[in-house]
């Protein structure tokens, strides 16, 4: 499919919802950070119920990108984090270990979409931000992965914090931060 000069111009307009989202994702990502220290049920929950609110602000943000390059991308990436955060909850006999793998798992397949996005777009300055995103994602991946089955609870919360943390700041970079597409244009 080739890509237009509008389209790839939409594909980063900055709007007060897309950088809201972002911010919205750096939070969440700091509550997953700071809480691990209740090695409990209750963080594990907690953590669920984060992928569940991150999947949300991925659609949200896909919602605000229709009609550009990277609606499919963020669609994507916010279905995966609600199916697997509402899997879990509904399904809640699950243990630490198979925690880690499902952590591990959506980790390395969200690593799979930024990669493809970047492969994608790569010819559109700043979207070096993506490829980025798809690097740490895969560190945080192969760190909860090769944790297993031993993986402290704080570790999960720490790598899923880091992870969304890694996502608001990549989106907050495309649409207003310094090296994103929208640099030369903004004040």
């Amino acid at each position: 499919m080739q890509q237009t000069p509008a389209s790839t111009s939409k594909a980063f307009t900055a709007t007060g919802l897309s950088v809201g989202m972002s911010i919205l994702l750096i939070v969440l990502g700091l509550t997953a950070v700071l809480l691990p220290n209740a090695v409990s049920i209750a963080v594990s929950i907690l953590i669920l119920w984060v992928i569940v609110f991150t999947g949300l602000a991925h659609l949200v943000h896909a919602w605000d990108a229709r009609g550009n390059p990277l609606f499919a991308w963020r669609l994507l990436v916010g279905l995966l984090y609600m199916v697997g955060g509402v899997f879990l909850l509904l399904y809640p006999g699950y243990d630490l270990a198979f925690l880690t793998l499902f952590i591990a798992g959506m980790l390395a397949l969200e690593a799979l979409l930024l990669f493809g996005a970047y492969a994608w777009l790569r010819q559109i300055p700043g979207t070096g931000w993506i490829g980025v995103d798809g690097a740490f994602t895969t560190l945080l991946a192969l760190v909860v992965a090769l944790t297993w089955p031993h993986t402290p609870l704080w570790l999960l919360a720490t790598c899923v914090g880091l992870n969304i943390i890694s996502t608001g700041a990549t989106r907050l970079m495309l649409s207003r931060g310094k090296g994103g597409p929208l640099e030369d244009l903004l004040p």
